[in-house]
């Protein structure tokens, strides 16, 4: 495998982590994901990424597989979880989304992470099964009243072990191997950034995934 395809691969990694999976990996793929640490390559989401829904107050503190119970940040959480339900059911079938499947949902850095994940899929003849990570959000900051609204969130997604999500080879059915971190286990916190920058909506425009330490919640 030439260099160019591991650094997509790796890009991908990271792009799965983001959207709550859990195997690692180090380095991107040239796209910056704003991480001081080594990426995790944990095999990205489908189906819908959180679990039960029961309100809570929006502090730094709240929240694990609500959907509801956000406050004000309440915009952001809900397209922060419409891109993971697009990106989850895209891997599932790469080959059949269009490029432009997560515009409504992702800009500047995040977007060409995503694009790039989903191209290298399709080049490579990958595709995603099982049941995909289910986020678990806690809003870190929110300020929505500036010209341009900002919501910061971090997300420690909760992995299934029973039928995990697994990047597989569409030739063969085969799993794809991957490594494991030596010392710490995921899952692994990450950061989302979230901007309302027009009329259309909030888009996550960067992610921070830390694999040096296993979060929980």
């Amino acid at each position: 495998m030439g260099s160019s395809t591991r650094r997509r691969s790796k890009a991908t990694l990271v792009l799965a982590l983001l959207l709550g999976a859990g195997v690692a990996s180090c380095s991107s793929n040239g796209v910056d994901t704003q991480s001081s640490s080594p990426r995790a390559r944990p095999p990205d989401s489908s189906a819908s990424a959180t679990g039960p829904s029961r309100a809570e107050a929006p502090t730094s503190s709240s929240s694990t597989t609500e959907t509801v119970g956000f406050g004000d940040a309440q915009p952001a959480v809900d397209a922060f979880t419409a891109l993971t339900k697009a990106y989850n059911e895209a891997l599932r079938n790469p080959a059949a989304t269009s490029p432009t499947a997560f515009n409504e949902y992702v800009a500047g850095q995040a977007k060409n992470a995503y694009d790039a994940s989903l191209a290298d899929e399709k080049a490579q003849g990958r595709a995603f099964r099982g049941t995909p990570p289910a986020n678990r959000l806690i809003v870190k900051s929110s300020d929505v009243t500036t010209t341009v609204p900002t919501v910061t969130l971090e997300n420690c997604v909760l992995l299934s072990t029973t039928h995990p999500w697994t990047e597989y080879t569409l030739a063969t059915g085969k799993a794809v191997p991957t490594s494991a971190p030596v010392n710490v286990s995921p899952p692994y916190p990450t950061t989302i950034k979230m901007f309302k920058p027009t009329a259309a909506g909030w888009v996550a425009t960067s992610f921070t995934t830390d694999p040096t330490k296993t979060c929980t919640r």
